[in-house]
């Protein structure tokens, strides 16, 4: 396995030792008593070079599964810091240490995506588990530690059984860590941004939220700490409770910092504390007074329940019962506007956008694009003929119309402006619910009175397409075989479905409304022209019939500079700097009650939008309106808010 590889499949992206002075400073400053410090995925050592090098009367601890980087270590931590080689969620490596809880428990987990953990790995001398491996251990780990509290082992092997198979590594590490660290001691985390934010960081939080005080968060907006990982990282460091907190309500303020022009030798940026920690570290643990040094770090405070609300749904109010009181609040709409846009807005009677009755979903997966999108050539007596491409193979082959579908691809499809019609599309989804090949016909002995037989061109096109290997030499691959694709084949109550025949489509797929998950500009929504297909590149948008608002009027809204900022602060930044939204992120947007005469007012304004070529005075006015609503006095201040989250995750922002 090359080196890339291997990092990726052991999740090594290496603090630096500058990072790691600025998380440990932090995390003296909250307790200045510390007398013993383990890493507990210590990398090439950092982090211990960091506390030797900040207070050498620490002890310090460490274990590591690569016994590669032994070579990495500096001298200082190989002589002064007792290091375990092994998988550090497993009871036999706990046994070698002369510790099972400690004052500061720093590290920076390993960040493994679980489609790169399904199985164990097998390196030089040692072997990478698999995610179940994994749970098993830490469930293992934590039944036999003699130090945790039963109420806090109870908690912790719970949110072990529970937390998403779809998680990566980093959530497993942290239940890991939290046992780790002694009551009143220090839990000091590098992490992505994604262990507090996607859907299965439930875990993660309840468990930060319950068992700590969350002091500090310290964002890295330039996504300059880790480049080559291609993901925003934060710090998170707190302190460890006497026993569990009963309410994650109760949990006090968190102070947030954003650093814009950080790197990883500066991790700072340039500001007056850029070499001085110390200095930071006492700033942001203010906790009365925020401060803003010139857009390169700025402070505010969020609660946790900020972080924890977006991500309740039914499902995860099943799993953890714990989630209740923040959903009961949610429902009786005790809602909390993110800290960042409280001082601009002077109102506070907010519903969510997902109370507008409408759905939110994601576009169609067909499982081979490649064979069910085609593009349109011409048409011509209720056939249209249509391209097939797929690396060296190509074909153009005439299909009856009834069979294709108009289809919004991508996002470079659009043509300028906030309508896409079908006429303006060139891709065409083969839809052949109940054509068969006649060989399918002869095969299965179908009635042909009871189904539509395919032409022999069509048919032709099929079987060429099954025998068509879409991999390599080494690793054939071919469209039936496919997973999403070998799920069409299907037998009930007599009737036989198969491999090129797709699903029915569902109104998800058949949206009034589109949105770009991945955004490299600010974020546009679409309305579309019925009957067009959308792909799952989009979140799609369909109004129930007892949605109290129009398409036109919802049109408006979602194009609005307050939608806009509100995805700029709570979407996930990508490594090249793009903006991915997901369903949750447009279910939680905070919108006003608009009276019925806002709606009619809105619902104009999206007409002129759609229908018209000069958007930027629609534009203008729209904005005017809502932020009137919002009784917001300075019409320009979200503008500037966008453009500066779109310098920020811009490539050379």
């Amino acid at each position: 396995m090359i080196n890339k590889e291997r990092n990726k499949r052991l999740g090594q992206y290496f603090t630096g030792q500058e990072l790691a002075k600025v998380l440990c400073t932090i995390a003296l400053k909250i307790n200045p008593k510390i007398t013993s410090a383990i890493d507990p995925m210590m990398g090439k050592g950092d982090m211990l070079t960091a506390v030797n090098e900040i207070d050498n009367s620490i002890l310090t601890y460490g274990i590591e599964l690569d016994k590669q980087l032994e070579s990495k270590l500096t001298s200082n931590v190989r002589i002064r810091s007792n290091i375990v080689f092994g998988n550090s969620f497993e009871k036999s490596t706990h046994n070698k240490l002369d510790k099972r809880a400690f004052d500061l428990v720093i590290t920076n987990p390993p960040y493994v995506r679980h489609l790169n953990q399904k199985h164990e790995s097998q390196f030089e001398n040692f072997t990478a588990a698999s995610n179940l491996q994994i749970r098993k251990e830490l469930i293992n780990g934590l039944v036999a530690n003699p130090i945790i509290k039963e109420d806090e082992k109870k908690f912790l092997i719970d949110v072990a059984k529970k937390y998403s198979g779809l998680s990566d590594l980093t959530v497993p590490s942290i239940i890991q860590c939290a046992a780790f660290t002694k009551e009143n001691g220090i839990l000091a985390l590098v992490i992505p941004e994604s262990c507090i934010t996607r859907e299965y960081s439930i875990a993660t939080l309840l468990v930060l939220f319950t068992l700590f005080d969350i002091k500090v968060i310290v964002k890295d907006e330039g996504r300059k700490w880790f480049e080559d990982a291609q993901v925003k990282t934060l710090l998170l460091i707190g302190q460890k409770l006497k026993k569990p907190r009963k309410s994650i309500e109760f949990h006090p303020k968190i102070s947030i910092v954003e650093i814009s022009n950080g790197t990883k030798n500066s991790p700072l940026g340039k500001n007056h504390f850029s070499s001085n920690y110390d200095l930071f570290a006492s700033s942001l643990l203010v906790s009365n007074k925020s401060f803003d040094n010139n857009n390169n770090a700025s402070q505010y405070f969020s609660s946790a329940k900020s972080y924890l609300s977006p991500l309740i749904t039914r499902n995860s109010l099943k799993k953890y019962p714990e989630l209740q009181s923040i959903a009961f609040n949610i429902d009786n709409n005790k809602l909390s506007l993110d800290a960042r846009l409280k001082p601009f807005v002077d109102y506070t009677d907010f519903i969510k956008l997902a109370d507008l009755s409408i759905e939110i979903n994601q576009g169609l997966r067909t499982g081979a694009n490649n064979f069910f999108y085609n593009d349109f050539i011409s048409e011509k007596n209720n056939k249209i003929k249509v391209s097939f491409k797929h690396k060296n193979a190509s074909k153009k082959f005439e299909v009856s119309s009834n069979c294709l579908k108009p289809v919004l691809r991508k996002q470079k499809e659009i043509s300028d402006g906030y309508f896409i019609p079908s006429s303006s599309l060139n891709g065409r989804l083969l839809v052949l619910s109940n054509h068969y090949t006649a060989y399918d016909i002869q095969k299965y002995d179908l009635k042909k009175e009871a189904i539509t037989e395919l032409s022999t061109e069509v048919s032709k096109h099929i079987y060429n397409c099954e025998t068509l290997n879409i991999g390599t030499e080494a690793l054939p691959k071919y469209f039936p075989k496919l997973s999403a694709v070998r799920t069409n084949i299907s037998e009930r109550n007599g009737k036989i479905k198969t491999w090129y025949q797709l699903p029915e489509l569902k109104q998800r797929h058949v949206p009034d409304i589109c949105i770009p998950r991945v955004n490299s500009k600010s974020v546009k929504s679409y309305m579309v022209e019925e009957n067009v297909v959308v792909d799952a590149n989009f979140l799609t948008i369909n109004l129930r019939q007892d949605s109290n608002i129009p398409v036109y009027g919802l049109i408006a809204i979602l194009n609005s500079d307050w939608i806009k900022v509100q995805l700029e602060l709570s979407g996930n930044v990508l490594g090249g700097g793009a903006l991915k939204l997901d369903r949750n992120h447009l279910l939680n947007i905070f919108i006003p009650k608009f009276s019925k005469t806002e709606i009619t007012k809105l619902d104009k304004l999206g007409k002129e939008l759609i229908n018209s070529f000069n958007y930027a005075p629609i534009l203008i006015k729209i904005n005017i309106l809502i932020n009137s609503i919002l009784k917001i006095s300075d019409n320009t201040v979200l503008i500037t808010l966008i453009e500066k989250r779109l310098k920020l995750r811009s490539k050379n922002g």
